[in-house]
């Protein structure tokens, strides 16, 4: 399947249904570091949605979430990456397996990045995120509507854009 027979659709998760919200909990499931639990929890609670599909089967996820200040706060302090609290996360990026290798997270990555205006920040305890986000991190910060602030859990690596 080709990278242009998939579609790439920012939404709201009241514009999603429960099936599909569920649907999506389950990739997220599949991700190397995403909680599942918090995933099925949260995503219905998110800013904005990307989903990514082939037909009517949904086969990616993402969110910016919603605005937690006090997580923000101690990632913030655990990272030593300085942030405004009140800055959204980026966060629950998840392909199926066999849909992975396609590009769909960074268009996923994308699409949220265009319908988000301001700052965002993103963590992963993923080795493979890791090595994907030092290959990439350049390419998503360049986009001029959103800054991304990207803390690496475990990984070994921080990158702050306001350092650059």
């Amino acid at each position: 399947m080709s990278n242009r027979e998939y579609e790439i659709k920012a939404s709201t998760p009241s514009q999603v249904s429960l099936k599909n919200l569920r649907h999506c909990a389950g990739i997220a499931r599949t991700g190397d570091a995403v909680d599942p639990v918090a995933a099925a929890l949260e995503l219905p609670r998110a800013a904005i949605l990307a989903l990514a599909s082939t037909g009517n089967l949904i086969v990616g996820v993402g969110a910016i979430k919603r605005r937690r200040p006090g997580y923000a706060r101690q990632i913030a302090e655990s990272s030593g990456v300085s942030f405004d609290p009140n800055t959204s996360e980026l966060g629950y990026i998840a392909v199926d397996p066999e849909h992975r290798g396609k590009g769909l997270s960074e268009r996923i990555v994308g699409e949220l990045l265009a319908k988000h205006d301001g700052a965002l920040f993103a963590t992963t305890s993923s080795e493979r995120m890791s090595q994907v986000s030092h290959q990439r991190l350049a390419e998503t910060v360049v986009n001029p509507r959103a800054d991304l602030c990207c803390v690496l859990h475990d990984a070994g690596f921080y990158a702050d854009p306001q350092r650059r």
